[in-house]
C-alpha cells in the first residue's frame, strides 16, 4: 500500500488494485466495512469511507442486509452466462409438429442452460446457418 494520503483512500487504491488483478473477480463476496477494518487495523468509519469510494466508481454493489459484491458489468455477465448454454437436438412432440407445421419426430432444436432446462426450441428446417471462413 502506498504511504502517502488519507488513510481512506490508500485502502480504497489497496482493494481497487486486487479487483482490478483478478483477485477479486466480479461478482465475489467483498470483505464488510468490518473485515477492512481488521485487514488493515482502522476502524469501521475508514473502511467505510473506503468502500464508498470503491461503490462510486462502480467497482463494488453494496446492499443493505446481503453481502457487498464485486461489480459485475452487464455485458461480462451476459458472456457468462452465453457460456452455459448448450444447443441440443429432440424429436418434435405432436403439437410442436402442428404448431410448426413440420412432420412430428422431425429434428427439434433447443437451448439448454446449465441446469438442464430447455430455455427455447424451434424445428432445425428453419435453422439457416451462415458459415464463413473469418
Amino acid at each position: 500500500m502506498p504511504e502517502r494520503g488519507p488513510t481512506y483512500r490508500l485502502i480504497a487504491d489497496a482493494l481497487r488494485a486486487e479487483i482490478e488483478n483478478g483477485r477479486r473477480p466480479p461478482g465475489s463476496r467483498f470483505p464488510s466495512a468490518a473485515d477492512i477494518s481488521q485487514m488493515y487495523g482502522v476502524n469501521k468509519h475508514t473502511a467505510r469511507s473506503a468502500m464508498a469510494i470503491l461503490e462510486r466508481a462502480g467497482l463494488i454493489v453494496i446492499r443493505h442486509g446481503q453481502a457487498t459484491r464485486v461489480a459485475v458489468d452487464e455485458r461480462q455477465d451476459e458472456q457468462i452466462r452465453a457460456r452455459h448454454i448448450r444447443i441440443s437436438a429432440r424429436p418434435a412432440t405432436e403439437d410442436e409438429a402442428i404448431r410448426w407445421s413440420v412432420a412430428e419426430g422431425s429434428p427439434v432444436l433447443m437451448e439448454i442452460d446449465d441446469q438442464n432446462r430447455e430455455l427455447r426450441s424451434w424445428p432445425a428446417a428453419l435453422t439457416i446457418l451462415d458459415i464463413t471462413d473469418g
